[in-house]
């Protein structure tokens, strides 16, 4: 019991050591957390300066809101920020739990996201992974965001765009599907807004012994097209 008791007790103190930059720090004193005891997940924070605007950087700072039973809370502050000052012009964020399928990593995504005629949006794209041998799982989801005064408001909510799964024998014998998905702004509007085709890439990979007694592999690759589109307030 004492030996459980002082591993948690380093966890949590491991945690409050932050060794990000100083404009990290900066803003984290900032933000109304959850409570005095809140934790940064340190690992996990990214920054990431806006290539088309001037002195801007956004930060993603997870914060750690709850741990129970290998369940973990988290509330993830997305921030846009002056880069000089550290001073908070845009905030918002996500609630999130990691579990058995695991958080792991965050990425920016600056990429030509001109969603309306006055609305450019920027993407956060999330990580997660099971760490299964047999029963590999991970998928990655992209959640995009519009400013709207001192606010981020969230206009594609977690869509996944990449996904693996499969079940083997962990020698050869098993099937993987995988799914790439990508986003292209169209020039169709609905309601206002640019309509976004999804072309989905497919793969599914079938290995098997052969009758040389060698591993082999049959892959099908397919496509899928859809769209989505804006409706009260965000993309579906």
């Amino acid at each position: 019991m004492n030996k459980i008791i002082f591993l948690l007790i380093f966890f949590l103190a491991a945690k409050t050591v932050v060794s990000q930059s100083e404009l990290a720090q900066k803003v984290m004193v900032k933000l109304p957390l959850n409570s005095d005891t809140s934790l940064w997940e340190t690992d996990l924070i990214i920054e990431k300066k806006v290539p088309y605007t001037e002195n801007e950087t956004v930060l993603i700072l997870p914060e750690i809101t709850s741990i129970n039973e290998g369940l973990i809370g988290y509330k993830i502050w997305i921030v846009i920020v002056e880069s000089s000052t550290g001073n908070i012009k845009n905030k918002s964020f996500l609630n999130l739990e990691s579990d058995a399928v695991a958080l792991k990593s965050f990425e920016l995504d600056f990429a030509a996201y001109q969603i309306s005629t006055e609305n450019r949006a920027f993407g956060l794209r999330t990580s997660f992974a099971v760490g299964s041998q047999v029963n590999p799982y991970s998928y990655k989801s992209l959640t995009l965001f519009v400013r709207e005064e001192d606010d981020l408001r969230i206009v594609l909510n977690d869509f996944i765009v990449n996904e693996f799964i499969g079940e083997w024998d962990a020698n050869c014998a098993g099937e993987f599907h995988n799914q790439e998905k990508i986003l292209v702004i169209s020039s169709k509007a609905s309601n206002g807004y640019y309509n976004i085709t999804v072309n989905n890439n497919i793969t599914t990979t079938n290995n098997f012994i052969g009758t040389t007694g060698e591993c082999e592999s049959i892959i099908v690759k397919t496509k899928e097209k859809s769209v989505l589109i804006y409706s009260k307030g965000s993309y579906k």
